[in-house]
């Protein structure tokens, strides 16, 4: 069903978000890739933590800036 109220659940972003976009990065040739200034690793977890996001045990919350090699 269609409607034109605001949707909260699309709107928060989640773990599986950025780990899209950390796949594809990696995919894509990227060499490096770090989120908030968190370099992301084979053994990094990404996982959320209430209405942020751990990545490598520290919490980040958006504004997400994800830099890559």
């Amino acid at each position: 069903k269609y409607t034109d109220e605001f949707d909260l659940v699309n709107a928060i972003t989640h773990d599986y978000d950025l780990l899209r976009v950390v796949w594809d990065l990696k995919n894509g040739g990227a060499e490096a890739v770090s989120i908030n200034g968190n370099r992301i690793i084979n053994t990094t977890a990404i996982k959320c933590a209430g209405p942020v996001t751990m990545v490598n045990d520290q919490y980040v919350a958006p504004l997400f800036v994800i830099t890559a090699i």
